[in-house]
């Protein structure tokens, strides 16, 4: 997933993380260059979309701007959920 608007400064990946773990997912949440947030999520199917949901509304002090979902195939190279630098 790509996430922009205002999603950089306000605790997002934290927010991110902590669902994703709760959720059970593998992956990473990072910044990007461009001010937009990339999340890449694996696992059960129903917690991605629940994953999915949350990431398009984000934290309160978010403001999401555009959101676009991209499906990659994983070889299973994750061994939890972190954020990257």
């Amino acid at each position: 997933m790509s996430i922009g608007g205002r999603v950089q400064g306000v605790f997002f990946r934290h927010h991110v993380r902590q669902m994703a773990r709760q959720l059970k997912l593998k992956g990473y949440v990072k910044n990007k260059e461009d001010g937009s947030v990339e999340v890449i999520a694996c696992g059960h199917p129903g917690a991605v979309s629940q994953l999915i949901g949350y990431c398009r509304h984000g934290p309160e002090n978010a403001d999401i701007e555009s959101f676009e979902k991209v499906e990659l195939l994983s070889k299973g190279q994750f061994e939890g959920f972190e954020v990257r630098f």
